[in-house]
């Protein structure tokens, strides 16, 4: 036998009403088990400062250890001053690097 396309469209219809019972009971369940999680992170991130909301950095130096985005040449420490322009261009005066110009760092920094 063949089914009728009424047929069809009952079974769908009860196929997602025991889908979503079946999920519904699962979350359910899996927010029973883990509601002191959910209780902690929702305070925690309730206590977060809200963007834009900075507060002055009271750090003295920042320690980077060098990548490709803040390296302004091991080369100098290694082999003396840089040549022209010594960071002049930004800095306004000889600064021994061998880039003229701010690094990511510098903007980290100055925010």
């Amino acid at each position: 036998l063949r089914p009728t396309s009424i047929q069809t469209i009952l079974f769908q219809s009860l196929h997602s009403l025991l889908s979503l019972s079946l999920s519904l009971s699962l979350s359910l369940s899996i927010m029973e088990c883990h509601w002191p999680l959910i209780l902690f992170l929702a305070v925690n991130l309730a206590s977060v400062n809200q963007i834009g909301e900075a507060k002055e950095c009271k750090f003295p130096a920042i320690f980077n250890f060098g990548d490709s985005n803040s390296d302004t040449g091991g080369l100098s420490a290694a082999f003396g001053q840089a040549g022209p322009p010594h960071g002049e261009t930004f800095f306004h005066a000889p600064a021994g690097r061998y880039c003229d110009g701010r690094l990511v760092i510098d903007f980290i920094a100055q925010s």
